[in-house]
C-alpha cells in the first residue's frame, strides 16, 4: 500500500505543472496560486509536495468537515500521522464545571507542535486565529513520568494543580488526579487514566485503569502528563501574583470612572478567589492577563513550514465571520451597545483583544475613536460657523463695523490714541478662531481610557 502511494506521489510530482510549482518553492517564491482543483485533488497535490520536499506542512481549511477529510486523505496518501487543530468554545462565564474536551484536544496538538512531533498539521482558520499560551510555557507545563523516576509527591501534586488539574477523591474525568498515600491516579488529555504506584519516592509500577471499576487494565512504562487547561495563572508571565497585579490595575482604572460598576466588583471578587486558590470558572476571559504577549498556533510552527490554504475565498470568509461572532459573543456578557458606555466599551475591547483576537478589538476601538474624532471635528466646524455668523451679524451694524475697524485695523476716532499691549499670560480666546478646519488636524479628544488603549490599538 505504502509503495503504491509513493509511486502515485512520484507520478504526480513528475507532472509539468507540479514540477514548476516545486521549482518555485525551491526558489522561495511566495505566495503561489493554484486553481481548478477539487478537494481530493488538493490533497493529492499537497501530498506530492510533502513527498518531494519533506518540509513541515500546515493546511488551512474553512471548517471542521473539510479539515477532517483533508487529514484522512493525507494520511492515506502519505502514510504519516496528521494532527488536527480546531477552534474551541471559550469558557467566559463563571461555571466551575464545564466541558474542556475541545480545549484538551487543542492542547494535545499544540504539545505535538511544540515538541516537533507534528510535521503535518491540518487546521481550521478559526483554530489558528485563537489566542493561546506561549510555546515555552506549554513545554514547561508538560510532565514525563517513567518507571524508576523519582518525585516528591507534594511537589508533583502542586505541579498538577498549577497545570490545570483538579484534585479529587476518585478520578472520574479528564483533568483530574487523586493522591492516596503512595498511589497517584491521573487522567491526562489524549491519554487513558493511569495509576502510578510509588515505593517511597520512586515510581515502582504504572498501569492504565478503568474509571468505572477502578481496576488496572494494562501496564505501561511511561506517561506524558499534558496540562489540562490553556489559562494557567501559576505559569503566567511573572507568576500568579503578577497576573493578579495586572487584574488589580485594570479594576482600579475602571473604578476611577465608576466605583460601583459590576465589572469592578467581579474583577475584585475573582482576584480574591484566585489569591485563595478557590475554583473559578470562565478563566478564558483572563487569558491575555495571564499571557500578555499575543500568541496563536502559528507561533508554534517550524520556520520552514509550508502553508497551504485550501479554498482561499472560503477561508477568508470564515475568518471574517469568526471576527464578528467573537464580538457578538462578548457583548451579552456585559449587556450593552459598546458605543454608548465607555466603561463597557473598554472592557469589550480588552476582552476581544486580550482573551481572543487583536484584530477585531483593534477595529472596534479604532471605529469608536474615529467616531469621537468626527464628533470633535463637527463641534469645531459648528463653533467656526457660529463665529462667522456672529461676525456677519456684527458687521451689519454701524457699531459692529466700527468695532471691527478698531480691533483688526487699529482705527481710532480723531483725538483718540491707540495703545498696543503684549506679553499678557492669558490668551484671548477670540484670537484663536479657526477659519479653516482641516480634518487631518482634528484628533479624538483625550478620555480616561485613551492613555491605556490608544497605544495598545495603534491610535495616533
Amino acid at each position: 500500500m505504502a509503495q503504491g502511494m509513493n509511486k502515485l506521489n512520484e507520478a504526480l510530482a513528475s507532472l509539468p505543472e507540479v514540477r514548476e510549482l516545486l521549482l518555485s518553492l525551491d526558489a522561495g517564491t511566495s505566495p503561489i496560486a493554484v486553481s481548478g482543483l477539487s478537494g481530493v485533488h488538493r490533497a493529492q497535490l499537497t501530498a506530492a509536495v510533502r513527498h518531494k520536499t519533506q518540509r513541515p506542512l500546515l493546511i488551512v481549511c474553512a471548517d471542521e468537515n473539510e479539515a477532517n477529510r483533508m487529514a484522512g486523505d493525507l494520511h492515506e496518501l502519505l502514510g504519516e500521522d496528521v494532527s488536527l487543530l480546531f477552534a474551541r468554545e471559550w469558557q467566559l462565564r463563571d461555571r466551575v464545571f464545564a466541558s474542556h474536551g475541545w480545549e484538551q484536544q487543542r492542547i494535545g496538538s499544540l504539545c505535538s507542535l511544540a515538541a516537533g512531533k507534528a510535521p503535518i498539521l491540518v487546521a481550521t482558520v478559526d483554530g489558528l486565529m485563537q489566542r493561546t499560551l506561549p510555546p515555552d510555557t506549554l513545554r514547561g507545563a508538560v510532565t514525563d513520568i517513567s518507571l524508576g523516576d523519582r518525585f516528591d509527591l507534594n511537589a508533583l501534586s502542586k505541579e498538577l494543580v498549577e497545570s490545570g488539574y483538579t484534585r479529587a477523591e476518585t478520578v472520574e474525568g479528564v483533568g483530574q488526579f487523586a493522591l492516596r498515600g503512595g498511589i497517584l491516579d491521573v487522567w491526562s488529555p489524549l491519554s487513558a487514566p493511569v495509576r502510578v504506584e510509588f515505593f517511597d519516592d520512586e515510581v515502582d509500577a504504572m498501569g492504565e485503569f478503568d474509571v468505572t471499576t477502578q481496576r488496572r487494565t494494562q501496564n505501561v512504562k511511561s506517561l506524558t502528563v499534558l496540562p489540562a487547561a490553556e489559562v494557567l495563572p501559576a505559569l503566567s508571565d511573572g507568576g500568579r501574583e503578577k497576573m493578579l497585579e495586572r487584574l488589580g490595575r485594570a479594576a482600579q482604572k475602571i473604578a476611577k470612572k465608576a466605583e460601583d460598576s459590576p465589572i469592578v466588583q467581579t474583577l475584585r471578587s475573582d482576584i480574591e478567589r484566585l489569591r485563595n486558590d478557590l475554583p473559578l470558572g470562565g478563566m478564558d476571559r483572563y487569558l491575555a492577563t495571564c499571557y500578555p504577549t499575543e500568541v496563536c498556533a502559528l507561533d508554534y510552527l517550524a520556520p520552514d513550514t509550508l502553508a497551504v490554504v485550501s479554498d482561499g475565498m472560503r477561508v477568508l470568509e470564515r475568518g471574517k465571520n469568526y471576527h464578528w461572532e467573537l464580538s457578538e459573543d462578548v457583548k451579552p456578557l456585559i449587556g450593552f451597545t459598546p458605543m454608548g458606555d465607555p466603561i463597557k466599551m473598554m472592557v469589550l475591547c480588552l476582552g476581544l483583544g486580550a482573551a481572543f483576537l487583536y484584530g477585531p478589538a483593534q477595529q472596534l476601538y479604532q471605529d469608536i475613536r474615529e467616531r469621537d474624532r468626527l464628533a470633535a471635528e463637527y463641534e469645531a466646524v459648528t463653533e467656526r460657523n457660529a463665529a462667522i455668523e456672529a461676525s456677519v451679524d456684527a458687521l451689519s451694524t454701524e457699531a459692529g463695523i466700527e468695532d471691527a475697524a478698531r480691533t483688526q485695523l487699529g482705527w481710532v476716532h480723531e483725538g483718540e490714541h491707540a495703545v498696543s499691549v503684549s506679553g499678557l499670560d492669558e490668551k484671548d480666546e477670540a484670537s484663536e478662531f479657526r477659519g479653516n478646519i482641516v480634518s487631518e488636524d482634528i484628533t479624538a479628544p483625550d478620555t480616561w481610557y485613551s492613555d491605556l488603549l490608544d497605544p495598545l490599538f495603534g491610535v495616533e
